[in-house]
């Protein structure tokens, strides 16, 4: 779902109609920038949240102390 977000946003940033009649290497350019943006931006999402949250919501296990018994 990240990269819905981000293509959105490089779109308006960095529409990609304005490279369409520029040299290869530019375009290629432009593609390499794409991804390197979705991938960093997957990335800060698993360690920004998917991460700690898997941490907060996995089951922890019980401990019981118990009290000695004084008669």
């Amino acid at each position: 779902m990240t990269h819905a977000i981000v293509l959105s946003v490089i779109s308006k940033v960095l529409p990609g109609e304005a490279f369409a009649d520029r040299a290869w290497w530019i375009r290629v350019g432009v593609v390499l920038i794409y991804a390197a943006l979705i991938a960093g931006a997957a990335v800060a999402t698993y360690h920004v949240v998917e991460r700690p949250a898997r941490e907060r919501l996995k089951p922890r296990p019980v401990t019981m102390q118990v009290e000695p018994v004084v008669t």
